[in-house]
């Protein structure tokens, strides 16, 4: 094939894997339309990163580091790092209000360039093909890329697959550069969520480095990619927290990520020199203990509070959140059918470059091992499902081409017939979301409607009470920008979410007076009476470790103020229109005891 009909060739592959690709994102918009028209965001992540935004647009500039909107009245530090609101800046400067619409698809489309390029550079057009043709329809991408999503888990899937798919490159200096700023980037927004990403490819930079028929090419590819991502990172880590650098979290970028740059590079300058000389090596060893005591001076050397996950409430509340459950939570027939509709047979088709493991160059064997790393990593935690998708796609690819080097299309029409069933399931997908369009509050965002109508009314005033509301509601109220709430499913808000559990668990009156005083609480966001149910019972388990029984769920002071009748009502026509048997009490002005609800209007 000439080089111009490659060209022609590879405009109609791109044009066409992103015509698909935003299809896909489509067809579930119809569920995100409220009943007056306009759209909503997809999670909570989502409004709290958008409100983010909101406050850079009007001039507080991208490095936000307090957040007022929930842990009221006090605030909390925000633990997002810049790089995402940056993002949501530029996108609300070129769409517009319909900038958090979109966000999420074209960061999202940027990510399938990033990989069609790659396979391009590395495999030709029939790898790209391989890779691109499985991508719009997987699931676990379709989430984090769809239309209203404005978290950043795009933008890290992005990241993941120039961190990764960049080390197939040749081995030359610009592409180590690519790679190190990749790798700086990553930890800068995600911090510890890259960290696996970033010691797989140090797992490889220290394996080539340490063969002793390595070339010289190598050499100079790992010398940029470690050098370009200490720089980055170190300028990453002083633009965040500039002039408070020191700050006592590890979970964000820091200085123990400096120091991880600082070791792994010492590592590789030593082995490169095949242990000729022992002053690399010690510097590397001092580095590291100087590192750890700094970071332990920081912290206060109290070793039991070094990371949140240390945490015995933030342990138990990671049982509630999805995305921290394991993959076969609900067994392996559903973990499998859940595997059947997201990935098709990929996972499968790995059995073909793991049969023929031993006619791999070292590079492909190292991808498959990513893609194994990530394997297990999404059997304990889920949330590592679309990193687990990027390295399946692109090992597939690479061990298919390796398989049947003459026989290109036939490593296509084998991907093709492979991600079939994720096909299938946006097809379902399509039909849910006509059925749902003629009635948007049966939908998924049923309850994002009815908070919002909830968020409207109560900001009449032109204030921004603090509302008492479930827990797992709080993000999304807090991120409309219109109330305060006190809990919400974050590590920096541990305070919020244990005094919002005590709330709702407590039998004693006078501590749940003293903590509404506390809290300054004006409002009571009341849900159904079968959803308080589970909202009590989930928050009883967290703060005592049992379940309780229905007289306890009834005897707790939250259960009897919904209950009692004699607090004021506010008056929301538009929440109760949607919601009929949800209401807001008005907690600061209590009626006599007996006395019937009034409205406050």
């Amino acid at each position: 094939m000439s080089v111009s009909r490659q060209v022609w060739f590879g405009v109609l592959v791109c044009v066409g894997a992103a015509t698909a690709f935003l299809w896909v994102r489509s067809v579930t918009l119809p569920m995100q339309r409220a009943p007056d028209g306009h759209y909503v965001l997809v999670d909570p992540d989502s409004y709290i990163r958008w409100r983010l935004v909101e406050r850079a647009v009007a001039g507080e500039g991208v490095r936000i580091r307090w957040i007022n909107d929930d842990n009221a009245p006090f605030g909390r530090m925000n633990e997002w790092t810049s790089p995402m609101t940056i993002c949501g800046v530029a996108a609300a400067k070129v769409f517009g209000k319909n900038g958090s619409l979109w966000l999420g698809p074209v960061i999202g489309l940027a990510g399938l360039a990033a990989l069609g390029w790659l396979g391009w550079k590395v495999g030709g057009w029939s790898l790209a093909l391989c890779w691109l043709v499985a991508w719009p329809a997987l699931g676990p991408v379709w989430q984090v890329t769809q239309f209203g999503n404005v978290d950043h888990h795009g933008l890290h899937l992005l990241l993941f697959i120039v961190m990764v798919g960049g080390c197939l490159l040749n081995r030359t200096t610009a592409a180590g550069v690519l790679v190190g700023l990749a790798s700086a980037v990553g930890l800068w927004s995600a911090g510890s969520e890259m960290l696996p990403a970033w010691v797989v490819v140090a797992g490889l930079a220290v394996w080539e480095m340490s063969r002793a028929e390595r070339r010289a090419h190598e050499d100079k590819f790992w010398r940029a990619w470690w050098v370009s991502g200490l720089a980055g990172t170190t300028a990453a880590w002083l633009y965040e927290f500039w002039p408070h650098v020191f700050h006592p979290g590890i979970e964000i970028i820091s200085v123990w990520h400096v120091g991880l740059w600082l070791v792994c590079g010492g590592l590789l300058e030593y082995v490169a020199r095949s242990g000729r000389r022992s002053r690399q090596m010690t510097a590397c060893v001092l580095a590291m203990v100087v590192i750890v005591l700094w970071a332990g001076a920081e912290s206060g050397f109290d070793w039991a509070r070094l990371h949140v996950m240390q945490n015995e409430l933030f342990k138990r509340q990671l049982q509630f959140t999805v995305e921290f459950a394991p993959w076969m939570r609900a067994g392996w027939r559903a973990g499998l059918t859940q595997g059947w509709w997201q990935f098709g047979l990929l996972v499968p088709l790995l059995l073909v470059p793991a049969a023929s493991i031993r006619t791999l160059d070292g590079r492909s064997r190292w991808l498959l091992g990513v893609a194994g790393i990530y394997g297990l990593l999404t059997l304990v935690e889920a949330r590592w499902d679309y990193f687990l998708a990027a390295a399946v796609v692109m090992s597939v690819g690479v061990g298919l081409r390796c398989r049947w080097p003459r026989r290109p299309w036939w490593c296509v029409a084998l991907v093709v017939l492979a991600t079939i069933p994720p096909w299938m399931a946006v097809a379902r997908l399509r039909n849910e979301a006509r059925a749902v369009a003629a009635n948007p509050l049966r939908g998924p965002n049923g309850t994002t409607f009815v908070l919002e109508a909830a968020s409207d009314c109560l900001s009449r005033t032109g204030r921004r009470p603090v509302v008492l509301a479930v827990w797992d509601q709080g993000a999304v109220l807090a991120g409309m920008g219109k109330v305060r709430v006190i809990g919400s499913g974050y590590w920096s808000n541990l305070d919020g979410l244990r005094d919002t559990h005590e709330m709702f668990s407590t039998t004693s009156a006078q501590q749940f007076w003293e903590l509404v005083r506390k809290r300054e609480v004006e409002y009571f966001l009341v849900p159904p009476p079968a959803l308080l149910a589970d909202a009590i019972s989930d928050s009883w388990w967290l703060m005592n470790g049992t379940r309780p029984t229905i007289a306890q769920v009834k005897a707790t002071v939250i259960w009897q103020v919904a209950s009692r009748g004699d607090f004021p009502v506010v008056s929301c026509e538009s929440m109760t229109r949607i919601a009929p048997q949800g209401f807001i009490l008005q907690l600061e002005k209590i009626a006599k005891p007996g006395s019937r609800p009034h409205q406050v209007r």
